[in-house]
């Protein structure tokens, strides 16, 4: 069993309603389940509960920090965690990039711009991908890779 975990302060406001729904649907087919939560420290306090699941982390860049810090206090085995970034805009992107190669982070954190149908199916198949074979799956893009913004459904867009 495995936890979709979205990370936003707007996770749970109506203006998100449909992006839950996408996520609750997409997640639903392939037997996970969605938790939001707003904030960082919400997070490590559910996570410090639940070392031992298959995660699929989907925050700001905001929170990217606070996470990882929290995060190190904690007996994880990171292989069972997938960490999507969700991007406001290109220098955001970039500033992701950059500290998650700083800090050696990649290919753990995936920086994207935004979440489409597409975009979860692919991060749903690299994470059982990953847990089948036991090693992240090669040369698979995800669209952030581009370093290009993505063309998004309109009420979709993060």
């Amino acid at each position: 069993r495995w936890v979709a975990v979205w990370c936003h302060e707007d996770s749970m406001k109506p203006q998100r309603a449909a992006m839950r729904q996408m996520l609750k649907h997409m997640l639903g087919i392939a037997g996970g389940k969605l938790l939001c939560v707003k904030k960082a420290a919400a997070f490590i306090q559910w996570l410090s509960t639940n070392t031992n699941k298959r995660i699929l982390l989907l925050t700001d860049w905001r929170e990217l920090k606070p996470m990882f810090e929290g995060m190190a206090t904690l007996p994880l085995d990171y292989s069972m965690l997938h960490i999507h970034v969700l991007a406001e805009n290109p220098g955001v992107y970039e500033r992701c990039m950059t500290w998650c190669s700083c800090q050696a982070l990649m290919p753990l954190v995936q920086p994207c711009f935004c979440l489409t149908q597409d975009y979860v199916r692919a991060m749903i198949v690299d994470l059982f991908a990953v847990h089948s074979l036991g090693s992240p799956s090669q040369g698979q893009e995800c669209e952030a890779e581009t370093q290009q913004p993505v063309q998004v459904v309109p009420e979709l867009e993060y």
